[in-house]
């Protein structure tokens, strides 16, 4: 079943169901300037995922680009990437991962962008 969030263009949402509950799937898009995105998601989640609708056997997966850089998920060596302003603006991510009871699943260091210039 299609998920709808309202709020927003930039997510796509389903839910599956099974024996073992449901699973919500989120392929989220960050835009870099703002985070409206994210708000619209936090604002739906607090709604659909909180008790008591929030069920036991009830998951949430986030996936997609959230484009936040953080010394938590990004290389060392892109440290020039941990500015205050982005630094300021990940907290806010990180307050929703901490809100919702998420656990990042891509360890640090796997790269998901490989620019082909500089090949980092």
């Amino acid at each position: 079943m299609q998920t709808s969030i309202q709020g927003t263009s930039n997510h796509t949402a389903i839910q599956l169901k099974g024996a073992h509950g449901t699973l919500d799937i989120y392929n989220i898009y960050n835009d870099c300037l703002h985070d409206a995105t994210m708000e619209a998601l936090d604002a739906h989640l607090k709604v659909c995922h909180s008790p008591p609708r929030a069920a036991l056997d009830s998951h949430l997966l986030w996936c997609g680009n959230f484009n936040r850089h953080h010394p938590l998920w990004d290389k060392s060596r892109n440290c020039h990437l941990f500015t205050a302003t982005a630094l300021h603006a990940a907290n806010k991510l990180l307050e929703m991962i901490a809100d919702h009871n998420m656990i990042m699943a891509l360890p640090k260091d796997v790269p998901t962008l490989k620019v082909k210039s500089t090949k980092n």
